[in-house]
């Protein structure tokens, strides 16, 4: 019966290991942390320093890509096969592009449907992080399979 018992704890222990190295779930950690530092910033420009929200967006914003890319580069993707200095140009691009649609979707959302401006912030972080790995994956840090990054 021991035996049964590590043998069946090897296999919950080789389904963790697998489920933990998986791309998407490190992203998703990874972004759980970006958009922690996103949200807290965004607050804190908004309920205490009273800057405009969409000035506060890309505060937010900025210092969530900044934590993203040291995150994603060593740990999700694991360096991919290309330079620092390309991946950063490539993932500047990427969340760029994810900014800007962001504060389109921010605006709509707060100026013409009058959603409270952290309800708003909720929908775009979804629409930044589909963007984001998109991109991530098949632009800035392409070369890496699911099974090789970890």
């Amino acid at each position: 019966m021991k035996e049964v018992k590590v043998s069946s704890l090897g296999k919950v222990k080789k389904l963790i290991t697998n489920l933990l190295n998986m791309q998407l779930i490190k992203f998703g950690l990874v972004g759980v942390s970006n958009t922690f530092v996103d949200v807290a910033v965004f607050w804190i420009s908004i309920n205490i320093l009273s800057i405009n929200y969409m000035i506060a967006q890309v505060a937010g914003y900025a210092c969530g890509i900044a934590n993203s890319f040291m995150l994603n580069r060593i740990w999700t993707f694991r360096g991919a096969k290309t330079n620092t200095k390309s991946q950063l140009i490539k993932f500047v691009t990427i969340n760029l592009i994810s900014l800007s649609t962001t504060l389109i979707a921010l605006r709509i959302l707060v100026d013409y449907f009058e959603i409270y401006e952290m309800i708003a912030k909720l929908f775009v972080i979804v629409i930044s992080q589909t963007v984001n790995f998109l991109g991530y994956k098949l632009w800035v840090f392409k070369g890496k399979k699911i099974d090789e990054a970890y």
